[in-house]
C-alpha cells in the first residue's frame, strides 16, 4: 500500500518482498470457454479443453510471510538538494517491535500542528504472527525513529 501525506509532499509506501514464497497455482477447468456442441475442427477441441492458470505466491499457514518494509520518500523536490532528492527513502525498523515476522494492519497520517505546513509522523499498526499482540507505533517521517504509544494483548 501507500498513503500520500496531507499536502502531498511525502510518500509513505510498503515494500513486499516474497520471492521466498513458492508459487501455488489456481487453476481454470470451468471456464464459459469450455466444450461445446458446435465443436467442429481439432483445432477448436484443442482450444477448448486448454486449462487456464494462474499463479500466486501464497503463505500457507506455518510458512514464512512476506518480508514487510516501510518507507517514506518526497515527492516534491522543492530544495533542489541532494538531500531532499525523491530518491532518499527513510526506511522505520518495524522488525524491533515483533522481530520479522509481523502484519502491518494500519497506517494513517496525522493531522499536521501547522496548517502551513505538511505532517511529518504517522501512525502504524503492527499485529504480532499469532495476532494476539497490537502495537500503535508513531513514526517520525524525517529519522525514521518509532515510539511506541500502546501495546494490546488479547
Amino acid at each position: 500500500g501507500f498513503w500520500l501525506s496531507p499536502r502531498g509532499t511525502q510518500l509513505v509506501f510498503e515494500a513486499v518482498d516474497e520471492s521466498h514464497i513458492p508459487p501455488y497455482r489456481i487453476q481454470h477447468q470451468g471456464e464459459t470457454k469450455g466444450l461445446s456442441t458446435t465443436l467442429t475442427t481439432e483445432t477448436d477441441m484443442r482450444k477448448a479443453s486448454t486449462v487456464t492458470y494462474e499463479e500466486h505466491r501464497y503463505p500457507f499457514a506455518g510458512t514464512d510471510n512476506p518480508k514487510v518494509r516501510l518507507g517514506v520518500t518526497r515527492t516534491d523536490d522543492a530544495d533542489d538538494d541532494a538531500d531532499a532528492s525523491m530518491d532518499a527513502v527513510v526506511w522505520f525498523d518495524l522488525e524491533q517491535v515483533f522481530g520479522e515476522d509481523f502484519y502491518l494492519a494500519k497506517v494513517e497520517w496525522l493531522k499536521p500542528t501547522d496548517d502551513t505546513k505538511d505532517s511529518t509522523q504517522i501512525v502504524v499498526q503492527l499485529l504480532d504472527r499469532r495476532q494476539k499482540n497490537l502495537a500503535l507505533l508513531l513514526a517520525d517521517c524525517t529519522t525514521g525513529k518509532l515510539t511506541t504509544l500502546h501495546m494490546e494483548t488479547a
